[in-house]
C-alpha cells in the first residue's frame, strides 16, 4: 500500500497546477517544496492571456484579480525615434480578454492556497533527498528531509518532477539509473525537432 497516489516535487505554478487538477480528480497528492512561501523568485510578474484560461480552470483567477492584479490591455512598442505601435493583449489570447500584472509572491500564494483547499497536502521547506526505486527500475516514491525532524521515506504510485529547468528529480533518476548523455533521456534532449521562443518586453 502506498502513502499517496502522487508526489509532486516543486511548488511553482506547474507543481501546484498539477496538484489541484489531480486532487480534484480524486487522487491523494503530496506537494513538496524546498522553500518557504512566499519566496523570492525572479519573474516578469506578467500573466499572459494564454494563461488566464488555465488559472480560471484552477479556480484562482478571481482571487488573483481581487488581490491587486492589474489588467494589461495592450503592449506598446516604441522605436528610437518615438514612433509607437500598440498591440492588444487579446491578440495573444485568441481574442479572449487581456493580460494580468501580479507579483510572483501573490500568484504563488493564490495557487498554494487553492491546492490546500482542493485537498493537497503541502510540505514546505522539505529537501528532496532521493528516489525509491524498485527492482524493476520503477520509481515508487521519494525521500524528503523536512527543515525540522528526520528524513521521511514516502511511497507513491506516481512521482512528478515539477522543479523546472533544474530537473532535480530527473537528474537524480538518470544518475541512479546510470544514464548519461548517451542515455535515453540525453538522446531525447539532444535531438529537438521543434524550437520555440517567447519573450515579454
Amino acid at each position: 500500500m502506498t502513502d499517496y497516489d502522487v508526489i509532486i516535487i516543486g511548488g511553482g505554478p506547474a507543481g501546484t497546477g498539477a496538484a489541484i487538477h489531480l486532487a480534484r480528480a480524486g487522487a491523494s497528492v503530496l506537494l513538496a517544496e524546498q522553500q518557504k512561501f512566499p519566496r523570492a523568485k525572479l519573474c516578469g510578474e506578467f500573466i499572459s492571456p494564454e494563461c488566464l484560461g488555465h488559472f480560471a480552470r484552477l479556480g484562482v483567477l478571481e482571487g488573483m484579480a481581487g488581490a491587486g492584479g492589474a489588467s494589461v490591455s495592450e503592449t506598446v512598442f516604441y522605436t528610437r525615434r518615438g514612433t509607437s505601435i500598440a498591440v492588444p493583449s487579446a491578440w495573444f489570447g485568441g481574442g479572449r480578454g487581456g493580460a494580468l500584472g501580479l507579483s510572483r509572491a501573490e500568484m504563488d500564494s493564490q495557487l498554494l492556497t487553492r491546492a490546500r483547499a482542493a485537498g493537497v497536502e503541502v510540505l514546505e521547506e522539505a529537501s528532496f533527498n532521493g528516489l525509491l526505486i524498485d527492482e524493476a527500475r520503477r520509481v515508487r516514491g521519494v525521500r524528503l528531509k523536512p527543515s525540522v525532524g528526520d528524513e521521511r521515506v514516502i511511497s507513491s504510485l506516481v512521482t512528478i518532477d515539477a522543479t523546472g529547468r533544474q530537473r532535480v528529480v530527473a537528474r537524480r533518476f538518470e544518475r541512479e539509473m546510470g544514464l548519461s548523455g548517451d542515455g535515453v533521456a540525453g538522446a531525447v534532449r539532444a535531438r529537438p525537432t521543434l524550437v520555440a521562443f517567447k519573450a515579454h518586453l
